[in-house]
């Protein structure tokens, strides 16, 4: 690379200007930074002259090899590690340094000397050629610093200072925020400044990056090594003073302290900028008088770096954007909403969200996987968001040469997780107003009736808040804003507390019946009719309904994590997207039914009683820990079995278990109230006494039959597409499956299905 001194004109991005930083790249993998001065050394190595390298390392790992196949002439079938192979010892080689031999001619010395090296493959020549060059012939490689390479640095030298942010989730955070010229972008970046300099670099000065910081200056270290236009290497970042006339890349970064979020819904006019004062009571004048006395005491090197100091605060002022029009620009809504910090993302989301223009995307990394999962559920519940996605990459580097192509062995297991949205409607700022989706996260069930006078609280608060009460930080905001969600979670749970739902086990005593196609589909028809439904997997380990209603990749809190406290019920329920009443809590795939205990389901059953009509739990067969636990609790039962005498037998044992194990049973209330749905019956088989009847069942049970579903070819094809099977209008199974749902409800339905069809004619059955 070549040294240009003069930076007065645009910069050519493979040029190395004065005062640039660049990145060291060492043949023994070291990688450093360097600024690059006039007269400096930039690497030396026992105290020798360094010369010009044109070919690489030897053998250049880079240059492709072309050529004919090569047989193996040798091998290690007969090498011994004695270390007797190399006969020139260290006081030999010392001495050749000290003479100034070269490290190309110390490894042929060693290549000579070495009584194994004929016998060695090629490999392992070029292997042991690669070592020892490391060590006398140390090369070094400049690099650009670009967000690719600053990130890769970083990641080796101190990860914990861009939160472990590897280059490729870096570039699709890039991507799933849209970055492009021209666009504004919202960024809180507790990366040091990458993924704020990633932001600019792509933009390449075209466009405007509002940056949201903490404390009193922003930590943007990392920024100023891009070398976005060259910059003085005196002063704090924030008072550079571009040398470069092609400066639009810097002058586009605008930062703003969260502490004027509050600021953005108020009249600006309203705003009188304090005098500032010191201390001790002086102002302004009053200080740069007594500094300008003490400087005429200085030596004339301090006296001239006290007067480049002043003189790039002069110039700091006027170029710094004012603060109210930064906010300005945040009111007029943003492009792309990129956000890595260290913070809680789902308060900082629902605070920037609001200045979010419409149909445009947000990207949010976290280097843990628990603060993004509690957001995606929230947004989950907000019309305004869609298009959520959470995402883990996996990148692996691959070795290519020929003969020696593998995976390397040492790597990055993981780089954090980012999840990105789309905006497609208005959002109520905070300032102004409360978010009525943030109080269903909590609730589930919000009633905007009852807001306005806590919305207008909030809006005479604002409106009232004094100047001093301003300079709170983020923290003390998201605090006081934690505080009015818990407030409407309260109201909203006692709103609702008086109504009382009932638990209704689906349960079998064999296996492979259908109890969880009936429990799928019983829901959706309780939903249907405009009952809140819950839909309770009990089957740890083996989860299957959420299969069958088609959220299977929805599914990140289940029902352990509820009873273990791992995270909140409405973060682990999943609203089904074709009824709104309808709502699933999955079981886990990991775990074992160890992890069921009595008090964790009587907890998750009393809150859920509290926000849905009817709990329906899908029951595993038998009595094992899954099934008694589903039952313990249960108010009604629905035993579903199969017209065969040992389905039948093994139900007849499931209806004593329940009437006498069950919670009901042990305080002396009323039993619970058993019903019999028999599951793939044919009216066909039982004419030819192939299978039981209603009526053998009904007498075998001692219970009496509520619903009969036939046996249908389209219960698999409704599995298959994750929609239960009550939705395939004109089925035989959709149409006995409502019956059911009508006879649950108390309602008077004709059996169906209990007759065989007629046989069709010749013509019917053809031209059917």
């Amino acid at each position: 690379m070549a040294l240009a001194v003069d930076a007065s004109t645009s910069r050519l991005p493979y040029l190395i200007y004065e005062n640039d930083t660049v990145i060291c790249q060492t043949s023994d993998g070291r990688m450093f930074f360097q600024a690059i001065a006039r007269g400096d050394t930039i690497f030396e190595e026992q105290n020798k002259k360094l010369v010009k390298v044109t070919g690489g390392l030897f053998p250049d790992p880079v240059a492709p090899e072309t050529g004919e196949g090569f047989a193996l002439d040798g091998d290690n079938r007969h090498y011994a590690d004695t270390n007797s192979a190399q006969t020139l010892k260290q006081t030999d080689i010392g001495e050749l340094r000290e003479q100034g031999v070269s490290g190309q001619e110390i490894i042929q010395k060693l290549v000579e000397n070495s009584s194994t090296w004929k016998t060695k493959t090629e490999f392992s020549k070029q292997k042991y050629l690669k070592k020892k060059q490391k060590k006398y012939m140390p090369r070094v490689r400049f690099l650009r610093c670009t967000a690719e390479s600053l990130c890769r640095t970083y990641r080796l030298k101190n990860p914990s200072k861009i939160c472990n942010l590897r280059e490729d989730s870096l570039g699709q955070m890039l991507v799933y925020g849209n970055v492009f010229a021209g666009g504004q972008v919202l960024v809180v970046d507790t990366c040091m400044g990458l993924v704020a300099g990633a932001i600019a670099e792509r933009q390449g000065g075209s466009g405007s990056i509002i940056c949201l910081y903490e404390g009193q200056q922003p930590a943007a270290d990392i920024l100023r090594r891009f070398n976005f236009g060259n910059v003085k290497a005196d002063g704090l970042f924030g008072n550079k003073i571009p040398l470069s006339t092609d400066k639009r890349t810097l002058e586009s970064i605008h930062y703003m302290p969260f502490k004027h979020i509050r600021m953005l819904e108020m009249n600006e006019e309203a705003f009188i900028e304090p005098a500032q004062l010191a201390r001790d009571g002086m102002t302004q004048e009053e200080r740069e008088r007594l500094a300008a006395e003490r400087a005429k005491s200085f030596t004339p090197e301090q006296q001239k770096r006290y007067a480049d100091k002043k003189a790039l605060r002069e110039l700091t002022k006027l170029n710094r954007q004012k603060p109210a029009t930064i906010r300005k620009r945040v009111r007029e809504k943003s492009d792309s909403l990129i956000i890595a910090a260290n913070f809680d993302p789902e308060k900082i989301l629902m605070a920037l969200l609001p200045y979010l223009d419409y149909s445009k995307p947000f990207v949010i990394y976290s280097e843990f996987l628990e603060p993004l999962t509690s957001t995606f559920a929230t947004l989950q519940k907000m019309e305004a968001i869609i298009d959520l996605q959470l995402n883990e990459t996996w990148t692996r580097e691959n070795q290519i040469l020929p003969g020696r192509t593998h995976p390397e062995m040492n790597m990055s297991a993981c780089s954090g997780y980012l999840l990105s949205g789309i905006k497609i409607s208005d959002i109520p700022p905070l300032g102004t107003s409360i978010i009525a989706q943030m109080s269903r996260e909590d609730s589930g069930n919000f009633e905007p009736d009852k807001a306005p006078a806590l919305k207008k609280q909030k809006a005479e608060e604002t409106r009232q808040l004094p100047l001093k009460s301003q300079d709170t930080d983020m923290r003390r905001f998201l605090n006081d804003l934690e505080s009015k969600r818990l407030a409407l979670r309260c109201a909203s749970t006692s709103s609702s507390s008086q109504q009382v739902g009932r638990v209704v086990v689906i349960t079998s005593g064999k296996g492979g019946v259908g109890k969880t196609t009936v429990t799928a589909s019983m829901g959706y028809g309780l939903a249907q009719r405009g009952f809140r439904t819950c839909l309770i997997d009990f089957d740890i380990g083996l989860r299957n309904l959420d299969l069958h209603l088609g959220c299977e990749r929805r599914v990140i809190f289940d029902f352990i994590h509820v009873i273990e406290k791992n995270c909140r019920l409405n973060q682990a329920l999943i609203k089904d997207k074709r009824l709104e009443r309808l709502s699933l809590l999955a079981a886990s795939q990991t775990r074992d039914k160890e992890a069921l205990t009595v008090e964790g389901v009587e907890d998750v059953l009393d809150e859920l009683k509290t926000q849905f009509d009817y709990i329906l739990c899908d029951s595993p067969a038998g009595i094992e820990s899954g099934a008694r636990h589903a039952m313990y609790f249960a108010d009604d039962a629905i035993l579903v079995t199969n017209p065969e005498i040992s389905s039948c037998r093994d139900s007849d044992k499931m209806i004593g278990f329940i009437a006498s194990k069950s919670l009901r049973a042990e305080e002396g209330r009323e039993p619970v109230k058993q019903r019999l749905l028999v599951n793939r019956y044919d009216a066909n088989r039982v004419k030819n006494d192939d299978c039981l009847s209603v009526d053998d069942i009904e007498e075998m049970l001692g219970l009496p039959v509520y619903g009969v579903i036939p046996e249908s070819a389209h219960v698999l094809t409704s599995s298959n597409m994750g929609q239960p099977v009550i939705t395939a209008k004109n089925e035989h199974a959709a149409v006995a499956f409502e019956d059911a749902v009508a006879r649950f409800l108390g309602e008077e339905r004709e059996m169906k299905f209990l007759q065989p069809e007629p046989p069709k004619g010749l013509f019917t059955r053809f031209f059917s």
